[in-house]
């Protein structure tokens, strides 16, 4: 699992995502997370919400917010250890 955020070499992750998948049409206001290939997990900057959002396909709501995606997405990790 990979959050996309700032780096302690100063990359910003989110940025380059984001700018990226503006092209092939994520929503203002979405900032991407984390890419999961087939989906990103985004923050709705509108509302704090975590959604899933895929190309082809409208963002769902997936975690009230970034806490609970955090806290969700390390749960699962360790479950498939």
């Amino acid at each position: 699992m990979e959050v996309h955020g700032i780096g302690f070499d100063s990359d910003i992750g989110f940025l380059e995502e984001t700018l990226e998948y503006r092209d092939e049409g994520l929503p203002d206001g979405h900032v991407v997370v984390e890419n999961c290939d087939e989906w990103h997990y985004c923050i709705d900057c509108a509302t704090g919400e975590i959604v899933s959002w895929r190309p082809d396909g409208e963002a769902m709501v997936e975690f009230p917010c970034f806490d609970d995606c955090l806290l969700g997405r390390l749960n699962d990790s360790v479950e498939n250890m």
